[in-house]
């Protein structure tokens, strides 16, 4: 395994600004449970303790790595490579993961740059609340080269909203945006509209047919669903 290592950011006062900003704002909808990371970490850990005993795990996306920290730190990881575009969300994803004892690194990247470029291979590939940022055709490309990054008998494991069978991306974003003015009561009038702008602009989510078609042509033969909430928008499945 390569050695601990960091790479800066190098963010500017404002982009730092613009970072917190954007993240307080989820982080509140996070603390509230709202995406049900709570469910979604705890099959995550499930899973793993089902799983292996000894792993080595992949962050693609990581943010700040507080629920990953905190529901893996008892368990028997021996390595863990976080990835993040934000040096800021690194920062604190390295501060998060202390209490978790075994080999860590934390690159500045895109995730698809670094699945690319990587020669490394993990028992576990984790990417939560990130996927619905590829576009449909990136998708596949993904799937693809994740698949050639895990170790025999590894795993990729998804925590993302979906789509309903046959459901249209314009009546998912409609469905989400009601629920979230519904019930996302801790958050203000602006700190709701910003998130209803960002997932009309830059969420691409799949339903669960679309996944298991693009996982079984890239050879992912074992598909679990580990957990999917009461309003049928998030889940967490595993592709083995």
């Amino acid at each position: 395994m390569p050695e601990n290592k960091f790479l800066d950011g190098h963010e500017n006062k404002k982009e730092v600004e613009v970072f917190f900003d954007k993240w307080g704002v989820y982080k509140k909808a996070m603390d509230h449970n709202y995406m049900y990371h709570k469910q979604a970490y705890m099959a995550l850990r499930k899973y793993i303790d089902d799983s292996l005993i000894r792993y080595t795990f992949l962050d693609l996306g990581c943010g700040d790595a507080e629920y990953t920290a905190k529901y893996l730190k008892s368990s028997h990881i021996t390595y863990y490579h976080a990835i993040d575009l934000s040096g800021t969300a690194l920062d604190l994803a390295k501060s998060n993961m202390h209490i978790v004892s075994c080999e860590k690194v934390f690159t500045l990247a895109d995730l698809i740059d670094f699945i690319d470029f990587t020669e490394e291979h993990f028992d576990f590939i984790w990417i939560g609340l990130s996927l619905h940022h590829l576009t449909s055709k990136d998708k596949e490309p993904f799937f693809s080269k994740v698949k050639k990054l895990l170790n025999k008998g590894g795993s990729l494991i998804v925590y993302d909203p979906f789509l309903k069978k046959d459901e249209s991306l314009e009546d998912f974003v409609d469905r989400w945006t009601e629920t979230a003015l519904l019930h996302w009561n801790a958050l203000t009038k602006d700190e709701l509209e910003s998130l209803c702008r960002h997932v009309k602009k830059d969420d691409f989510p799949e339903s669960y047919d679309t996944y298991e078609k693009i996982a079984r042509k890239n050879g992912f033969r074992d598909i679990q669903v580990l957990f999917e909430d009461i309003i049928d928008i998030y889940k967490v499945i595993a592709f083995r």
